[in-house]
């Protein structure tokens, strides 16, 4: 077996996708190797397993973070999503990969059973639009969606050739964090 050294930040990197104790070097570099991209799979071709390793990826790297005020449980079954729940049921934090547009989300929405209530929020966020993406380069979008009955406030990671790379897995949970940390406030007022 060969023997290879890893710098210590590339190392660090390579955790997020170990299960502590029990996988080996070999067994992440499996994973990485199956999942991402080097046997030119796409994320338009990834399985179910795939997306269970994308998902805990992001949430490992989000969940990292000594002030974490919600954590990232990536559910078994869930592919193109993963959410962080905020204790209410018509409010959520989530990751959307949009496969088709090569692109990676991190969204808030609101998924009340009221559309217009939705609506109502949507706006009170749009009205701190400026404020919450100040230095995100990232575009956003706000919008109404599935026939005007939810609400999203979104950054949009774009990746290239429907490959997702570990950056973007990084900036993804960054990302996460600095919506949650700039909507908080307004939306325990809501």
């Amino acid at each position: 077996m060969p023997v290879v050294r890893v710098p210590e930040d590339q190392f660090e990197r390579l955790k997020a996708y170990a299960q502590p104790l029990i996988d080996s070097f070999g067994d992440v570099l499996a994973r990485i190797l199956d999942t991402l991209d080097v046997n030119n799979r796409s994320v338009r071709d990834i399985s179910q397993e795939d997306f269970i390793a994308i998902w805990s990826a992001i949430g490992q790297n989000f969940n990292r973070r000594e002030d974490v005020k919600f954590y990232a449980n990536p559910l078994p079954g869930r592919k193109t999503w993963c959410q962080v729940r905020t204790g209410r049921a018509d409010i959520h934090f989530e990751w959307l990969l949009v496969r088709d547009e090569a692109r990676l989300d991190v969204a808030l929405h609101f998924e009340s059973a009221d559309s217009a209530l939705n609506a109502t929020r949507l706006a009170s966020l749009r009205n701190h639009a400026d404020e919450i993406s100040r230095g995100i380069p990232e575009e956003r979008r706000i919008r109404l969606w599935n026939n005007d009955q939810f609400g999203e406030f979104a950054f949009r990671i774009p990746y290239e050739n429907y490959i997702l790379p570990y950056s973007a897995i990084q900036r993804a949970a960054f990302l996460m964090h600095e919506l949650i940390d700039r909507t908080l406030e307004l939306v325990r007022n809501m």
